[in-house]
C-alpha cells in the first residue's frame, strides 16, 4: 500500500513537472510574438576603425595645452525617440606633463560668422575667445581633472527645455509634459545619467574621464533688444533637444578659461539644479526676475558684470582651443545652377548632416594658432574644394595632407523595418536600433594617432 501511495506521489510530481514545462514553452512563445525582427542595412560610413590609436603618447609641442581631438555632432537616440539630448560629446586631451583641471572652463558652440567672432581679426584667428551667437554654453564650476597626457569625453547636454524667445525666455528641465514620462524602454533627458553613456558607447563603468555639461544662461543686458537691467540670457541651443551642435552649418566650439582677473573677479552657477532640493527643482526661485537653473554670474569687485557684452567677454575668458566644422556636401541636391555652398544658410539645398555617431577627427593646429585641423575623409575634402564658399573654406582650417585611412567603408546597421520594401518607408529617426556598424563612426575609448600628428606648414 505504501509503494502504491508512494508510486502516486511520484505521479503527481510529474505532472506538475509537466505543467511547468508546458507553460514555459507557452511563455518563450509569447517572448518569440513580441520579439522585435531587425533587418541588416548595409551602408557605406566614414568609420574611424582604420585610423590607428595612438602610441608612445608625448607632449605636443607648440600646441595648446588642452586640445579638441573628436567631436560627435549627433547619435541616433532622436527626439521622440529613446532620448531627448542623446549622447553627443567632445574629446579633450591635456597636452601636458601635469594634471590638468578644468574646474573654471566653459565650452561654447558658437556660429563663427556672427558679430564680433567674425568682424574682429584677432578673433577670427582664435587668439581672442569666441564672444557672440552661442547656441550652447556650459561651465565647469568644479574640479574635473585629466591626468598627464590623457582624455576626457565632455558629455555636451542640453538637458533645458526654452520657453520663449529672447528677453521673455525662461527655462526649465525636459519633463513628461514637454515629451514623454520614463519607462523601461525610454528615458527622458533629464533622467539621463553618464552610466546611461558609458553604456551607450561602450565605456568600462569603473572610468571616471566622462563629464556631464547642461546647457547654461548668462546674467547679462541687452540694450539692443530694449533691456537695460541685468537678467539670464539664454541660448538658443537650450531649445533644441536633439542635433543641437547643428551639424549641416558652419560653427565654431571652444573651450574658454575664466580670467579671475588676479583675484579681483569671480564666478558662480545661481540655482545649481543638482544642488536644490526636490521642491526647488520642480518650481526654482527667481533669478534676476525669472525662473531658471545653472545661470553663470560674473562679479568684478563683488558688483555683477554683463557677461554676455563682447568686451567682457574677452577681459574675463582667455580661448584655449577651437574646433571649426560643417555638414556634408550633397552635390545632387544643389539646385540648378547652384555653384557654391553657403553654409550660412539655414535653408541651404545641397547641404546635409554628417551620419549619426559620426566622429570627426582633428589634428593639433599649426605653430602659434589655436585652432585644431580638421581631418576630412579624402572625398569630402575634395567636395568643400569644389563647393564651398572660398571663404568659408579657409576659416575651417582643413588638413589636407594624405597620411591615413579615414575612409567611407561599408558597414551593417540594423533596422526594424525591412529595407526592402524601399528606402522611402524607412523612418531613419525611430527604426534603427544600435549596432556596431553604426558605432564603428566613433572612437570614445581610444586616442587615434591622427589626433596628435602635426600637419606641415
Amino acid at each position: 500500500m505504501k509503494k502504491f501511495n508512494l508510486f502516486l506521489v511520484m505521479l503527481m510530481l510529474l505532472g506538475v513537472l509537466c505543467a511547468c514545462g508546458n507553460g514555459d514553452d507557452d511563455d518563450d512563445k509569447d517572448k518569440d510574438d513580441d520579439k522585435v525582427v531587425l533587418y541588416d542595412f548595409k551602408m557605406e560610413l566614414p568609420s574611424t576603425e582604420l585610423l590607428p590609436d595612438a602610441t608612445d603618447i608625448q607632449v605636443v609641442e607648440g600646441a595648446p595645452e588642452l586640445m579638441i581631438v573628436e567631436v560627435v555632432l549627433d547619435t541616433y537616440y532622436y527626439f521622440h525617440y529613446e532620448t531627448m539630448s542623446a549622447y553627443e560629446y567632445i574629446k579633450v586631451f591635456n597636452n601636458t606633463n601635469q594634471d590638468y583641471n578644468l574646474k573654471g572652463h566653459r565650452v561654447v558652440l558658437s556660429n563663427p560668422y556672427q558679430g564680433q567672432n567674425w568682424e574682429n581679426e584677432d578673433s577670427k584667428k582664435g587668439n581672442k575667445a569666441l564672444v557672440t551667437g552661442y547656441l550652447f554654453m556650459g561651465l565647469i564650476d568644479e574640479d574635473f581633472i585629466i591626468p598627464s597626457l590623457s582624455y576626457a569625453l565632455i558629455w555636451l547636454k542640453p538637458y533645458y527645455w526654452t520657453v520663449g524667445t529672447g528677453t521673455d525666455a525662461y527655462n526649465k528641465p525636459f519633463s513628461a509634459a514637454v515629451i514623454h514620462k520614463d519607462n523601461a524602454e525610454q528615458k527622458g533627458a533629464i533622467s539621463q545619467t553618464i552610466d546611461d553613456f558609458k553604456e551607450f558607447w561602450k565605456i568600462d563603468k569603473s572610468k571616471n574621464n566622462i563629464y556631464e555639461l547642461t546647457n547654461m544662461g548668462v546674467v547679462g543686458i541687452r540694450p539692443e533688444s530694449g533691456t537695460s537691467e541685468l537678467f539670464p540670457i539664454f541660448t538658443p541651443g537650450a531649445g533644441t533637444p536633439y542635433t543641437h551642435l547643428n551639424s549641416s552649418l558652419l560653427r565654431s566650439i571652444e573651450i574658454q578659461k575664466f580670467n579671475d582677473q588676479n583675484g579681483t573677479a569671480t564666478i558662480d552657477l545661481l540655482n545649481k539644479y543638482k544642488d536644490l532640493s526636490a521642491e526647488k527643482q520642480a518650481d526654482p526661485d527667481h533669478v534676476y526676475g525669472k525662473k531658471c537653473f545653472n545661470v553663470m554670474e560674473i562679479r568684478q569687485d563683488g558688483t555683477v558684470v554683463d557677461g554676455y557684452f563682447f568686451e567682457n567677454v574677452w577681459q574675463y575668458f582667455n580661448p584655449i582651443v577651437r574646433v571649426n566644422f560643417c555638414g556634408r556636401i550633397n552635390a545632387s541636391g544643389m539646385i540648378p545652377g547652384q555653384t557654391y555652398i553657403d553654409f550660412k544658410a539655414t535653408g541651404n539645398p545641397g547641404v546635409s548632416g554628417w551620419p549619426n555617431t559620426m566622429g570627426l577627427q582633428f589634428r593639433p593646429p599649426l605653430e602659434g594658432e589655436r585652432i585644431m585641423q580638421w581631418q576630412l575623409p579624402l572625398r569630402e575634402l575634395s567636395r568643400f574644394k569644389q563647393y564651398l564658399e572660398p571663404d568659408q573654406l579657409a576659416m575651417l582650417r582643413l588638413s589636407e595632407e594624405e597620411d591615413t585611412n579615414y575612409r567611407f567603408i561599408q558597414k551593417t546597421i540594423k533596422l526594424t523595418t525591412d529595407p526592402a520594401l524601399g528606402l522611402e518607408f524607412i523612418n531613419w529617426r525611430a527604426d534603427e536600433v544600435e549596432s556596431e556598424g553604426r558605432l564603428s563612426s566613433a572612437s570614445p575609448n581610444a586616442i587615434k594617432a591622427i589626433n596628435l600628428t602635426k600637419p606641415a606648414k
